[in-house]
């Protein structure tokens, strides 16, 4: 009997929570589309960020779509929760928000997320975000690149986000064919704007 009635309770906690972020999106969406959204507003923004957490896939995304039209004045708020926030969905849907953003403010909480979260999701979403904010992180790419200490799935992943920054990173990795590092070479030279780019944000939803 009394599992049954928190089964109930979380379930009956769960639906208002999903309800909740529905009229938020409906208002938010609806004050965007007027011209009236005071991007200032730090609760409702912060409420928007924790909407990335809802377990409703098409949900996250609308969520991630709506911060990504506020822009940068989400950035803080979405750097926070990448960098501490307990919940590895919303940490995973954060970074690909910030992807859409592309802020090079976020480059310093992207390259940590991108190197020491625990989630595979989280540090590769980190990566496409990174690539996104274009020359800011080129320097911070090329030092994973350079370094010894990195593996060869995070390099891998730097050197795909060099390519895809592409003719933006073009000074810095002209500069870089005169690197020690033989990774960091091989990236400069296998770097071409004929590689695909993949679109970072893909697969938001299944996140």
């Amino acid at each position: 009997m009394g599992d049954s009635h928190q089964t109930n309770t979380a379930a009956d906690s769960t639906v208002q929570i999903q309800s909740a972020n529905d009229a938020l999106l409906e208002r938010v969406e609806e004050q965007i589309t007027l011209d009236t959204f005071d991007p200032s507003d730090l609760q409702t923004l912060q409420q928007l960020v924790e909407g990335l957490g809802d377990p409703r896939g098409l949900i996250r995304l609308r969520f991630a779509e709506t911060l990504g039209e506020i822009g940068e004045p989400a950035t803080p708020l979405l750097t926070e929760a990448l960098a501490h926030h307990s919940n590895v969905v919303l940490r995973r849907a954060a970074a690909k928000t910030l992807t859409i953003i592309g802020d090079p403010s976020a480059v310093p909480t992207l390259l940590h997320a991108f190197l020491t979260d625990g989630d595979t999701v989280v540090r590769s979403s980190s990566a496409g975000a990174l690539a996104r904010t274009g020359e800011a992180a080129v320097p911070a790419l090329l030092e994973i690149l350079a370094s010894s200490e990195q593996s060869e799935d995070i390099k891998g992943h730097a050197a795909w986000a060099l390519a895809f920054i592409g003719s933006e990173a073009a000074e810095h990795l002209y500069k870089a064919l005169n690197s020690d590092s033989i990774d960091v070479r091989c990236a400069v030279i296998g770097r071409s704007p004929m590689l695909p780019r993949n679109n970072p944000t893909k697969n938001l939803a299944a996140s």
